[in-house]
């Protein structure tokens, strides 16, 4: 039977003497206190939501660039415009690409633009089913017209740019819509969007392709 040992430690001329004193009631106790703490700790580690820290982004994009999951919430905190540094040459456009699960919250009165200036810009944002990708509003109460919305301007390059599998919601503080389509022809599928200020997607002499066959989107609560 294991037992536990309590040690008396007395002096004894030169030599020091060593009494033990054991308790097989106090051990079981001791091994019970143990296998709680351990199945405590175990508990923890093993659901405890692993935190991503935020990214904040502003400015232009005048490159390629992947927004990531690893950097994910990417929080917007200044107008982002997606553009080249060449001046109306779709030969030379700069692509944000975004990869599935990322977040990306705007502040307030902040917006996403794709093209400006006369420079060429892409959005790849394609998410999946179980991992959308998610642009929504940074204020702690969220509500319609939050945020600008994704403006896609006629500098938008439409064979590199798709919204697939996303959430945009809360949009709408400018333009009165959470995606603004100037003049720009691509494909928006399996996407949601809702709680606008007005409008979900406004089509501006753009022949845009929203859903189709078996990718369809829900807009809804505009």
């Amino acid at each position: 039977m294991i037992k536990t040992c309590f040690f008396d430690f007395k002096p004894v001329g030169n030599q020091m003497k060593i009494g033990c004193f054991c308790s097989p009631e106090k051990t079981g106790r001791t091994i019970r206190a143990l296998l709680g703490i351990f199945m405590i700790l175990v508990f923890i580690v093993s659901f405890s939501p692993i935190s991503l820290a935020a990214t904040n982004v502003s400015g232009n994009i005048t490159a390629n660039t992947t927004w990531t999951l690893a950097g994910s919430p990417y929080i917007v905190t200044g107008d982002v415009r997606v553009r080249h540094t060449t001046w109306n040459n779709p030969a030379y456009t700069a692509t944000l690409t975004i990869e599935p699960g990322v977040e990306v919250r705007f502040n307030t009165g902040t917006g996403l633009y794709i093209g400006a200036d006369g420079c060429y810009g892409a959005l790849s944002a394609q998410g999946t089913a179980g991992s959308p990708i998610i642009f929504t509003s940074n204020a702690s109460t969220s509500a319609p017209g939050n945020w600008k919305g994704i403006y896609f301007t006629d500098q938008t390059n439409d064979s590199k740019t798709i919204l697939d599998h996303c959430v945009v919601e809360y949009g709408g503080h400018t333009n009165n819509a959470d995606i603004y389509v100037a003049s720009a022809s691509f494909a928006i599928k399996n996407s949601t969007i809702r709680h606008s200020s007005s409008n979900g997607i406004y089509l501006d002499s753009s022949n845009a392709t929203i859903g189709g066959d078996n990718v369809g989107n829900v807009i809804t609560n505009n």
